[in-house]
């Protein structure tokens, strides 16, 4: 069950894919409480931890240098913070919700809390400078040819 949530961390985190639609009270209530019991330093860890899980990826694993050493510490401190929230920090509301909803209550809760942890570093200003780089590559005719096609065939008809 763990493994699922650790998985929708990184999955939901990346932004691949979101958390249900329709999560019931309990699962809300764990991820308030998730999103709550972490500190910004614990939230800094679990996107390290993440970014560290993404750049294993062959298709990625060439644009940084991680070694296993720092691969391991930043498991066992990821870890600690998922077991410290699972049974101390939000214990009720874990239970409650995993009672409830089910196993996907933990992967929803840990979800939102992976999107939020990952909010803190897209908003760093030199994550945002990189990210503004490409927009200097789009091409804006193709880009406003597009935007007048759907404006056309969105307009209601009268």
């Amino acid at each position: 069950m763990l493994r699922i949530a650790v998985a929708a961390v990184c999955i939901t985190a990346t932004g691949i894919v979101a958390p249900p639609a329709q999560a019931s009270v309990f699962t809300d209530d764990l991820s308030r409480c998730l999103v709550t019991k972490t500190s910004e330093a614990d939230k800094l860890a679990l996107v390290r931890w993440i970014f560290t899980a993404i750049a294993a990826a062959d298709g990625v694993k060439d644009l940084t240098k991680v070694n296993d050493e720092q691969r391991e510490s930043l498991a066992r401190e990821t870890a600690a913070i998922f077991t410290r929230l699972v049974t101390k920090d939000c214990r009720t509301e874990a239970a409650a919700a995993i009672k409830n909803d089910g196993p996907s209550a933990m992967q929803a809760s840990f979800g939102v809390l992976g999107q939020i942890a990952m909010q803190g570093l897209m908003g760093d200003e030199s994550v945002v400078k990189s990210m503004d780089r490409v927009d200097k590559y789009f091409d804006e005719k193709a880009l406003t040819d597009f935007g007048r096609e759907l404006k056309a065939t969105t307009q209601p008809k009268i």
